[in-house]
């Protein structure tokens, strides 16, 4: 079997898989081996092939796993019962646990956690506002109403003091233009991609644009909460986390409304 990477460098990725697990963080075959391309770039060691396809092959794939007996291919519950089963006192009490072994390494206070979240809402509103129009006429503003609006992406992160970093805002479009941020709240940042929802490349920005603001650095550690998105997954996310002290503790899957 192919093996790209040192043992220490191997034992390093599956320790990362396994607290993926322990953070509510499903790592599919596909993630891992953009996880493993990625580390691969990273330290300059990457296959001509997975180059060319920007992903780990399938032979690297299965000798990492045969040299790693630890991990195992689980079938993810369906999403329907995932619902009913998230909510339980195991995961409340192993979400607790994780947050209790963050705060025993360091002290932390209000103004050093932080929940992240993210919402979308569209470019065309949902419910138009009353207008003037002649009397016996249904139809006014029905061809404004019909648009299909683009959605955008806000996220935004509050620390228990209530503070709040600028929002992070994420527009569907191809190209980025300074007229989508006019009037927006001082310190905002936007960008632009063709879907308008979080991917890694622009989960990146916003760590890099909460870093900024929380002012995180080792010395001054941040707590940081939010949900198990894939988007959260990259090589180049975490290590930014990490040089930078933001210890990121993700909800379990359908709990944070109750949490």
């Amino acid at each position: 079997y192919l093996q790209v990477f040192s043992t220490e460098e191997e034992n390093e990725l599956a320790q990362y898989i396994l607290n993926c697990a322990k953070h509510y963080y499903g790592i599919s075959i596909v993630d891992l081996k953009l996880l493993a391309y990625q580390l691969a770039t990273k330290l300059c060691k990457c296959p001509d092939q997975w180059q060319k396809k920007r992903i780990a092959g399938k032979k690297w794939y299965y000798g990492f796993m045969a040299r790693h007996p630890q991990l195992t291919l689980r079938t993810p519950q369906m999403t329907s019962f995932n619902r009913i089963k998230a909510f339980s006192k195991e995961n409340v009490e192993h979400f607790f646990g994780n947050f209790l072994e963050i705060l025993n390494k360091t002290s932390f206070n209000g103004m050093s956690i932080y929940n992240m979240d993210e919402t979308g809402f569209s470019t065309v509103p949902t419910k138009a506002g009353l207008v003037i129009s002649l009397k016996g006429v249904r139809r006014v503003g029905q061809a404004a109403a019909a648009e299909r609006g683009s959605m955008i992406t806000m996220a935004l992160a509050v620390n228990a003091a209530g503070n709040s970093i600028p929002p992070f805002f994420l527009f569907p479009r191809k190209r980025m233009q300074a007229t989508f941020m006019e009037n927006s709240s001082p310190g905002s940042v936007g960008f632009a991609n063709e879907s308008g929802w979080m991917q890694q490349a622009e989960f990146v920005l916003f760590m890099q644009h909460f870093i900024n603001h929380s002012k995180s650095s080792v010395e001054l550690p941040v707590i940081l909460f939010l949900d198990n998105h894939a988007s959260h997954l990259s090589i180049e996310a975490i290590d930014l986390a990490v040089a930078n002290g933001v210890h990121m503790l993700s909800f379990p899957p359908h709990c944070s409304l109750a949490l």
